[in-house]
């Protein structure tokens, strides 16, 4: 080290542990332990911040397939029922069979009723269980977070989507696709193209889905857009990640086995 710096080194040190003496001495008539929080005010020491390490290790939860890291619990807002949801289960969305192009997380709470009948002997036997994710869904408030791994515009984010929702809508309507739940549909689209703007849905970008009974709240990087109050639609958009031709299959299995490990 330069000398100059040792000797301030030293100096800053010798006034510190000082400064601390100074405040024990002045608490050893009895009035109590002394805090670090009086040695720093005594001192102006900046304060000091808590470890964080082990706690987000706890907190935070990688999707196997992809590595994105999802919180394992959301934050309370009205749209929760003023409550967070717990982390189920993560998957990741493939083109092509081998192209990551988002990761995905499924939250929700109080889904013991969804699994307390089931005579399933093991988690795998649970996922196949007929009508579970149907149960899954009905458990509301869910939420769905979608994290971008690769860069995507508006348009083709927006469109892909809807090509998911149409067909189910149809289903749950009973109405042929171009027609089903159209003025629902745009709504939609509009609240998404609005929350990715210009900019798109870039690497890194978090495009967020509340289920309630009867609408879904759109969000963009923790920004609420707008919601959409059609209980067809957020079923359907549900049934894209959840139903028997969801687009991230391994979402049942991490879903099946968080709660198998909850009622066990």
């Amino acid at each position: 080290f330069n000398p100059m710096f040792r000797r301030v080194l030293r100096l800053s040190v010798a006034s510190a542990a000082a400064a601390a003496a100074a405040v024990v001495a002045g608490r050893a008539a009895g009035a109590g332990s002394v805090q670090p929080a009086e040695i720093r005010s005594h001192y102006h020491l900046p304060a000091l911040r808590p470890r964080l390490l082990v706690a987000e290790e706890h907190q935070t939860q990688a999707d196997p397939s992809s590595g994105a890291v999802f919180a394992t619990m959301t934050a309370a807002t009205p749209a929760t029922g003023g409550q967070p949801l717990q982390l189920l289960g993560t998957a990741c969305r493939f083109k092509y069979g081998f192209v990551k192009v988002y990761a995905v997380g499924l939250y929700g709470r109080n889904l013991a009723a969804a699994v307390q009948s089931s005579q399933a002997a093991t988690a795998s036997e649970l996922a196949r269980q007929p009508g579970f994710f149907e149960a899954v869904m009905g458990c509301r408030p869910l939420a769905l977070q979608l994290q971008m791994l690769r860069s995507v515009d508006t348009g083709t984010m927006v469109q892909a989507l809807q090509d998911a929702l149409q067909p189910r809508m149809a289903q749950l309507r009973a109405q042929p696709a171009p027609a089903a739940g159209a003025p629902a549909l745009d709504e939609f689209r509009q609240l998404l193209s609005q929350g990715l703007g210009t900019a798109g849905a870039a690497s890194g970008t978090q495009i967020g889905f509340v289920f309630t009974a009867d609408a879904v709240e759109v969000s963009v990087n923790g920004q609420v857009v707008g919601w959409v109050r059609d209980p067809q639609l957020a079923q359907a958009l549900l049934q894209t990640y959840l139903d028997d031709h969801s687009v991230t299959p391994e979402l049942h299995a991490a879903t099946a086995a968080t709660l198998w490990t909850q009622l066990h």
